[in-house]
């Protein structure tokens, strides 16, 4: 997931103390962050994090299962006292994160 205003601050921060931050601030939005948006939105430009190494797609979507399967089955398990509320809650949590990663999972070239 890219994160706009992180790469906006580490590339003006980085540019400041040559250009001043004003200018640097105004390099960013005009000539910097255009390219930068295009480049991200057409696949080409994935910005890296300091986090773990990122699994392939197959082992990621058979994690992501396992872990819904075990949400299933914790449902199951408080049948009898788990709200309708609750229940939706669960339900679209699970939706946005696999609206998520579907969304990830398109934007990587096979």
């Amino acid at each position: 997931m890219n994160n706009p205003e992180s790469l906006r601050t580490q590339l003006i921060d980085a540019m400041a103390p040559r250009l001043e931050r004003p200018l640097a601030t105004s390099v960013f939005d005009h000539d910097l962050w255009p390219v930068l948006q295009a480049a991200m939105k057409a696949g080409e430009l994935l910005v890296a994090r300091n986090t773990v190494e990122q699994k392939p797609v197959a082992d990621a979507i058979l994690g992501w299962l396992e872990g819904v399967l075990t949400v299933v089955a914790r449902v199951k398990q408080d049948e009898k006292i788990i709200s309708r509320a609750q229940c939706l809650k669960i339900l679209f949590d699970l939706e946005r994160i696999a609206q998520r990663a579907l969304t990830d999972a398109k934007a990587l070239p096979f």
